[in-house]
């Protein structure tokens, strides 16, 4: 064998072995995945926050007004969207444990992020002016869904949840 190989043999066993003895013990947050489902529900609020100021708060150019059909499936496709966005929240705070040992900040910060951007899709979800029966049913079902995360959000960090404020 080559002495180059023989040296690069033994600086690759050095490092691997300096590295299992400075990784050992070291554990991954147990709110590390949950954190990460909170950041894609907060991803997909984000959409349908943006879609909804699209449709309802900045109208489109030029002036028209939108094909009420259409306004409705878009509305019932956001609500839809909440709808399983609420049951991802519920999921989440399912699988946290009931008397968390250390309550982590980077996981209540997430939530609070959820809970603030689901606020705003319920604060903005007002009907257009003209407006059909059918549309304003749509946002209101945009509004119920989206004030239903909020209300699961606070029922975990309300003062009886595990994370009392």
């Amino acid at each position: 064998m080559n002495t180059r190989t023989i040296v690069a043999l033994l600086m690759s066993g050095l490092v691997l072995g300096l590295a299992s003895v400075t990784l050992a013990g070291v554990e991954p947050s147990p709110f590390h995945r949950l954190i990460n489902k909170l950041h894609s529900v907060e991803n997909v609020l984000d959409a349908v926050d943006n879609k909804l100021e699209k449709i309802l708060v900045v109208p489109p150019e030029p002036v028209h007004p939108p094909d009420p059909c259409k306004l409705v499936n878009k509305l019932n496709a956001m609500a839809n969207k909440l709808v399983r966005q609420n049951g991802r929240v519920e999921d989440v705070i399912e699988a946290i444990p009931a008397v968390p040992p250390d309550p982590c900040r980077e996981f209540l910060a997430a939530l609070d992020k959820v809970r603030d951007k689901a606020q705003s899709i319920a604060e903005r979800a007002y009907p257009p002016d003209p407006c059909t029966p059918e549309v304003e049913e749509a946002v209101d079902a945009v509004r119920s869904a989206a004030q239903a995360i909020v209300d699961t959000v606070d029922s975990y960090v309300d003062p009886g949840g595990p994370f009392p404020r």
